[in-house]
């Protein structure tokens, strides 16, 4: 059996499982500087959480980190070094091992399943989609505001028909228009809905 011990920290029992990247890296059986930078990549994009852990470690949800590289962890597989058969529970020592195995095992499932449901539902979202849709945001209320030198003669005749109280009454069309083209491009943005979850 091997050693690994990690499980979600005393006082936040039900906040799924959480390991250290050198743990993590154990499970897979993949250099600790390899997960290091996966896990660095992977948060910058917005796909998983880290938070810190003992010491100076870096604490990374399990669930989260196998969602976002498609993979998933065996957790009794590798408790048992990698397929080997145990009777549980031999002793009272066991029974305390294999209890604490399947509480890990139910928070690693119960975080798969809370992911998938809120991406499904649209409300998970990787930062790099939302840096996206606001760069693509921004760029529509650019090209609005490079078009309000056109409006240079309506607003010189606004002026001279109606002074001041006609460049107000000019303006506020405008705004109101500019505002629902806007609304139009943001709209074509949005991607259709999601089909709810099946029951």
């Amino acid at each position: 059996m091997n050693d690994l011990t990690a499980c979600t920290p005393d006082n936040e029992p039900n906040e799924g499982l959480w390991l250290s990247i050198a743990e993590v890296a154990k499970l897979k059986d993949v250099s600790r500087q390899g997960v290091h930078e996966r896990v660095q990549r992977l948060e910058a994009r917005g796909l998983i959480s880290t938070r810190p852990g003992p010491g100076r470690t870096r604490l990374v949800n399990l669930a989260e980190y196998d969602a976002a590289v498609k993979e998933t962890t065996d957790l009794v597989r590798s408790q048992n070094g990698g397929g080997a058969t145990v009777q549980w529970p031999r002793s009272g020592s066991d029974s305390k091992i294999l209890a604490h195995e399947q509480a890990r095992r139910a928070s690693y499932d119960a975080d798969l399943k809370k992911l998938d449901l809120e991406q499904r539902r649209g409300e998970l979202v990787a930062v790099a989609a939302v840096r996206d849709a606001a760069i693509q945001c921004g760029g529509v209320m650019v090209q609005l505001f490079d078009r309000l030198p056109s409006y240079a003669d309506e607003i010189a005749a606004a002026v001279a028909k109606d002074g001041a109280s006609g460049v107000r009454q000019f303006l506020k069309q405008l705004a109101h228009s500019m505002r629902g083209r806007a609304a139009h491009e943001f709209e074509k943005m949005v991607p259709p809905p999601a089909a709810p979850p099946p029951a």
